[in-house]
């Protein structure tokens, strides 16, 4: 069998679509349809990149949090422990850390214990709050403090 060149087989002319034979090659809805899945493909990896980063920021500011709150905990058992008793029941203050601005509040209170108050116990809350893309958030931290005295 002779394997016949495309040439001899159409009588010397290329196939035209007229003809019922085609070129090879892609059509212009063939184009766009892969244009239109590339497309979304972009946005959905974009999309994701930007919803990792967002998250990646939440988690900085609250780890500064976290932080705080352990600083905050450490100083008054600290104080504790020296002897000195805290002597406000609730202070609050605004701090600057990893570049966003934190609120914290301190509350003090007295613990009992089948109905009896625990004098030389105190439950120690912190909390702190922070802005995040408009929308408030917040940490707390409860411990308790024994005093010397």
């Amino acid at each position: 069998m002779k394997i016949k060149r495309l040439g001899e087989i159409t009588g010397g002319r290329l196939p035209s679509c007229r003809h019922g034979l085609s070129l090879p090659g892609f059509t212009l809805v063939e184009a766009m349809l892969a244009i239109t899945i590339l497309c979304v493909g972009i946005v959905m990896i974009l999309k994701s990149f930007f919803s990792v980063a967002g998250a990646f920021g939440y988690t900085q500011d609250r780890l500064a949090a976290i932080g705080f709150l352990d600083a905050k905990m450490a100083e008054m058992k600290e104080a504790a422990v020296t002897g000195g008793e805290p002597a406000v029941e609730m202070s609050e203050g605004k701090e600057a850390r990893a570049g966003k601005e934190f609120s914290w509040a301190v509350n003090l209170s007295s613990v009992k214990y089948g109905g009896k108050e625990l004098s030389r116990l105190k439950e120690a809350r912190i909390d702190i709050f922070w802005k995040e893309s408009g929308i408030q958030k917040n940490e707390s931290l409860v411990f308790y403090l024994e005093s010397n005295g």
